[in-house]
């Protein structure tokens, strides 16, 4: 039997590959793994949190404590496909670019509303969807 790699040598395996070419596909296949090992183990490099960011997490821990206060801990919104209490997440009424250089804005209870991840979905992509659901809750 010819082997199916270099179709030159003589095997009796039951594989149909020679020897040769299985003790080079065995030590390329080797040193790939120890190579993948060592990106494994480089340490990950955390992106930093910039301005915005800090000011975003303690919005919405001020956010968070208020909804709690208030009792609203199910999704405001309620569209076709809501999950209720799944995945729920702060909706604003402008997109973040907006609230730049207006931190106050940022936490502020009427300038979002709690939202399950379909409904945020949703309410991502329709700006007038999202003006008409703040009116009739705000």
């Amino acid at each position: 039997m010819i082997c199916k790699i270099c179709n030159h040598n003589e095997t009796d395996s039951t594989s149909g590959i020679c020897w040769e070419c299985f003790y080079k596909w065995f030590f390329n296949r080797r040193y790939l793994l120890e190579d993948i090992e060592k990106e494994i183990e480089k340490p990950l490099k955390m992106k930093q949190i910039g301005k915005q960011g800090k000011q975003w997490i303690k919005a919405r821990a001020k956010l968070k404590k208020e909804y709690e206060e208030r009792g609203i801990t199910t999704c405001e919104a309620r569209l076709e496909g809501c999950m209720r209490t799944f995945a729920l997440s702060f909706h604003h009424r402008h997109k973040r670019y907006f609230y730049i250089g207006k931190p106050e804005l940022l936490g502020d209870f009427n300038q979002v509303i709690l939202v399950c991840a379909s409904c945020h979905h949703i309410l991502e992509g329709s700006k007038d969807l999202t003006e008409e659901i703040f009116k009739l809750l705000k």
